[in-house]
């Protein structure tokens, strides 16, 4: 054993050798392969860049020099041409442009060094100045009116919307003003300008531009806007506002509310308007105002034929508009001359308070039932009571004019859990004989009539016998007009519930044991409808699934079917038919 370990361990060595080996040699080989060309690229980078470094600095060198003899010369020039403009002062301007050309032509390399740094940077600053210019310049459209320029606006629109504020401060568009408009309504001449951007104007400013072209007596005040509606202006905003607050003060000074605001949107605009009657209120008016109510209820009086349906056809609401404004009202025993409130009374403005509401809830307790051979099947035994819990619901309540509008509910804590009833139910079948029959073998059927096993469904597509050559050994329930979805089959007489599951052909069923050797079956009930469970005991009439169209089925139907000690028989004698 000792020799053949050895001899693999040695195995083991040879070839971590012969790996290592030839590892080293194919790394050897990859690099033979890419040291020529990165030798190759560092040398010639070394080459650029020694030449490149030589030129400018050669370049540099000789730039200097030429710009220490440039200086020399400037300064043993500047004396002869001093001379030489004093001698001849009408010919000045030459001699200092001689001077100059032969200053170029001389030192050329050094004109030319300066003018490459030069012009790149005046180039650079040349593209700052443009962009910074653009930055604050914008294209607009210059508005012009019988050639005077009004302003410049980003779009048509914010004109059309000017004139249309304009409008309503100066009551035209209400029609309680008769002023000249002839000069607000001419048509705009549109052009393409280039502006700085604080030219420019909004709706508001050129509303402001056409009241003082329309109107002469005109004067600053604020504008009152109601769900963005005009209503008037008031010289004084704090006057204006001090209005809206007195209506708002009785709920805010109750307490009773977290949250006090006005429905209606209210806007407080500075601006241009006519110092007129109609437009110009002051505040005991605009509260009159705003406390009268833009809607009066209406009643109506019951005649012949009258409906609850065809009273709110004829005013344009709902029927259940009308039943919840009176909600005494008896719909089968309308009165012919009886009074039915059709609308409420809608206030010009209205307020709307909230407040935050906790109430505390029942949370009910479950039932839990524990399977056990303990008792029989059809045995229930109750081994604790079930207790309610308690949950505490934060809402938030919504009224308006004092009226409750909505709940919405804001959180849902338990206080307290709810403990669960737990039911043991037996499991524990009979032995010989069925509970109800008294001992001994099954008795007969004694052709006692089955409840009716669906709840308003009672027609048969399919009865009893052969179909298409095969046997159906039940019969299918529907409702007339196919409307069979959903509707409740209960069980058609008291038993123990034996099978609630699926089958391939059957789809979701209920099988039930009623004793005396009488079973009945309930098929292709609706997938999740399943109201029972096996070992279950149920009551004649008592819901157990709904109709549905599970398994091979074509249709939403019950397929019912009668056993009769283990043998399927015809249902209809069962059922009664």
């Amino acid at each position: 054993m000792s020799g053949v370990l050895t001899s693999f361990y040695d195995y083991l060595a040879s070839l971590g050798q012969y790996c290592g080996r030839y590892t080293y040699l194919l790394f050897k080989g990859l690099f033979t392969i890419i040291k020529k060309p990165i030798v190759f690229m560092f040398a010639a980078f070394a080459s650029l860049y020694r030449g490149t470094a030589g030129l400018v600095f050669r370049t540099f060198k000789a730039v200097l020099s030429e710009t220490k003899l440039f200086v020399k010369e400037v300064k043993d020039t500047s004396e002869r041409i001093k001379n030489d403009i004093i001698a001849n002062p009408k010919k000045a301007p030459s001699i200092i442009w001689g001077y100059i050309l032969k200053a170029i032509i001389r030192h050329r390399v050094v004109f030319k060094y300066f003018l490459n740094l030069i012009l790149p940077i005046l180039g650079l600053l040349l593209l700052i100045y443009t962009i910074n210019h653009w930055n604050r310049s914008i294209f607009a459209l210059e508005i012009n009116i019988n050639g005077e320029t009004i302003g410049y606006v980003s779009a048509e629109s914010v004109f059309v919307e000017a004139r249309d504020i304009a409008k309503d401060r100066l009551g035209i568009s209400s029609g309680f003003s008769a002023m000249s408009t002839t000069q607000l309504l001419d048509a705009p001449v549109y052009s393409l300008s280039l502006i700085k951007i604080n030219q420019l104007s909004d709706a508001d400013t050129i509303a402001d531009k056409l009241i003082e072209r329309s109107a002469s007596n005109i004067t600053n005040a604020c504008g009152i806007y109601i769900n963005d509606e005009f209503l008037c202006a008031v010289k004084n905003e704090t006057d204006a506002k001090r209005v809206f607050d007195s209506l708002l003060a009785p709920y805010e000074e109750s307490g009773e509310y977290d949250v006090v605001s006005f429905v209606e949107k209210i806007d407080y605009v500075q601006g241009l308007y006519p110092d007129t009657e109609d437009i110009m209120w002051d505040a005991a008016r605009l509260k009159e105002k705003l406390q009268s109510k833009k809607q009066e209820s209406l009643y109506y009086k019951i005649e012949e034929g009258d409906l609850v349906s065809t009273i709110a056809s004829k005013f344009g609401v709902t029927s259940s508009q009308i039943r919840r404004l009176n909600p005494n009202l008896d719909e089968k025993r309308l009165r012919i001359g009886q009074e039915i409130l059709v609308s409420e009374e809608v206030p010009f403005i209205r307020v709307k308070t909230a407040k935050i509401k906790v109430t505390t809830e029942v949370l009910p307790y479950k039932t839990v039932e524990v399977l056990t051979d303990a008792y029989y099947q059809g045995t229930k035994k109750t081994i604790r009571e079930g207790v309610n819990g308690t949950q505490q619901v934060t809402s938030l309540v919504t009224y308006i004019n004092g009226t409750e509008y909505s709940t919405e509910e804001i959180s849902r804590v338990t206080i307290k859990e709810p403990v669960d009833k737990r039911v043991q139910v037996g499991t524990k079948k009979y032995s010989g004989s069925s509970p109800s029959s008294g001992g001994g073998k099954p008795t007969k059927y004694t052709g006692a009539k089955l409840t009716w096993p669906v709840i308003g469904a009672y027609s048969i597509s399919s009865g009893y016998g052969y179909r298409n050559r095969a046997m159906h050994r039940g019969v299918d329930i529907v409702a007339s007009g196919g409307s069979s979805k959903g509707k409740v089959i209960v069980a058609a007489a008291s038993g123990t519930v034996t099978k609630a599951t699926y089958h391939s052909s059957w789809g979701y069923y209920v099988m039930i044991d009623h004793g005396n050797g009488l079973q009945t079956l309930y098929a292709h009930c609706l997938k999740g409808s399943l109201m029972v469970r096996p070992g279950q005991r149920v009551s004649a009439g008592q819901a157990i699934a709904r109709v549905g169209s599970t398994g091979n089925s074509s249709g939403y139907h019950l397929h019912f079917e009668v056993w009769r000690n283990g043998a399927r028989v015809n249902p209809l004698p069962y059922l009664g038919r």
